[in-house]
């Protein structure tokens, strides 16, 4: 059967998406874990969880330490952790975000239970060798001063300090200083926040009984679950100023534009009608921002918006590139758009392509095989529900494109905006 291309094909309404959640349960020592299982798989993965991370803190600190957490471990060199573990056909590695950190490792069947006690031997005990701090440390400061002659490095800085006041846990701005201030001291001191019988378990694959118990037996080892209370962390800040700052750096040709602004007490309620908001102005290739700014005016390589909500703290970014030449006409081209939203509010066809995008956006997400997993560990990182991406789903499927335009009155307010410039600019 032939098949005409210059026709598109239907437009599909999406529908809720039903989801499989995993099984919770206390192993032994009442460590909370949470298993997805998929007996079609001979792989173990294995997340433990902290509700900590470097928000408010010197965030180099906490990247030094977990590059460094597997450097070493009593007679163990960096190496000889490297071939035990590979040997075993193992993935593992430690990472710390901004309100959480997390322990990988995954693994095949029959080897996981070695390979998991030798990673809780190694992460528990690590050694921290004097060289490696000072080599990591080295690295770490030449990358960061490299980044001091882009023009990314210098518009996101002065976006930062023009948004959030000093002592807000955003505003942390990382320095040369804080690098040159790591210690072996101060490194040992971060990792020992990190203990294992204080995490939450998260596992994915093919987990029988006899994993469960051995898995149990091995964290018990460590203690009995004592749980950690999540950092209350307060986002609520007012922005410290407005208006165009401009910054040139030597040895660019183009500009990096980020034009953002903060709102305070708004719900966290309307999230998903947020990213419906996001998605037309500058969320994805269809928005206004794109097909005007870039498609139709071809001011700029590249134009998109962002949002995120913490504690009713809501933030709006615009964020491009272009030839210093055309930056008035982009900065007026921006000014227009959310003018219009404002003024106008959203058409009803390009809310239900938004809607219609996001959703297979968010129904993509949970493709692959330990994707719900991530979606459950997200949110508990969160202290929400474990239903709480679905209840995002649903949200957004039945989302009226009137409270939409509500929060559009509230929150796409140009005048509000800070401007900031930075790369070939006089």
């Amino acid at each position: 059967m032939s098949v005409d291309r210059n026709i598109p094909p239907a437009v599909q309404d999406v529908k809720h998406l039903a989801l499989t959640y995993p099984e919770n349960k206390n192993l032994a020592g009442g460590h909370p874990a949470y298993i997805v299982h998929n007996e079609d798989t001979q792989l173990v993965r294995i997340d433990l969880m902290w509700p900590l991370g470097f928000s408010g803190e010197p965030a180099y600190i906490h990247h030094v330490m977990s590059k460094l957490v597997f450097a070493g471990s009593g007679t163990y060199t960096a190496s000889d952790i490297e071939t035990k573990l590979s040997v075993l056909g193992c993935e593992y590695g430690f990472t710390v975000y901004e309100e959480h950190a997390i322990l990988k490792l995954t693994s095949l069947k029959n080897t996981f239970q070695q390979a998991f006690e030798l990673l809780l031997e190694f992460f528990s005990k690590p050694s921290f060798p004097d060289n490696e701090v000072h080599v990591l440390k080295n690295m770490e400061s030449a990358s960061l001063q490299s980044r001091f002659k882009t023009p990314d490095y210098w518009s996101a800085r002065e976006i930062t300090q023009r948004l959030f006041e000093t002592a807000h846990p955003k505003h942390r701005i990382s320095e040369i200083t804080d690098i040159n201030a790591i210690s072996r001291e101060s490194i040992v001191e971060t990792h020992s926040k990190y203990n294992v019988n204080q995490s939450t378990l998260f596992l994915y694959g093919n987990i029988d009984t006899q994993i469960k118990f051995k898995l149990g037996k091995t964290i018990a080892q460590y203690g009995s679950y004592i749980e950690m209370k999540r950092s209350a962390l307060d986002y609520r800040t007012k922005q410290v100023s407005k208006g165009l700052f401009s910054r040139h750096v030597p040895n660019t040709n183009q500009v990096v534009l980020n034009a953002a602004y903060l709102k305070t007490t708004v719900s966290e309620d309307n999230m998903p009608l947020i990213h419906l908001l996001n998605m037309t102005l500058g969320g994805f290739f269809g928005s206004r921002l794109m097909k005007d700014v870039r498609e139709k005016r071809g001011l700029t390589y590249g134009i998109g918006s962002r949002v995120s909500l913490q504690n009713g703290l809501f933030h709006l970014q615009i964020s491009s590139q272009m030839n210093s030449a055309n930056v008035d006409s982009a900065i007026s081209a921006i000014q227009e758009i959310l003018y219009s939203l404002q003024k106008d509010g959203i058409k009803k066809e390009e809310f239900d392509r938004s809607k219609r995008y996001f959703l297979g956006q968010l129904y993509r997400s949970v493709d692959e095989p330990h994707s719900m997993l991530n979606k459950i560990q997200y949110s508990i990182s969160k202290g929400k529900a474990l239903n709480a991406f679905e209840n995002k789903c649903l949200a957004v499927l039945n989302a009226d494109m009137e409270d939409v335009n509500n929060l559009v009155k509230d929150l796409c307010k140009h005048a509000d905006l800070a401007w900031c410039l930075a790369g070939d600019v006089s």
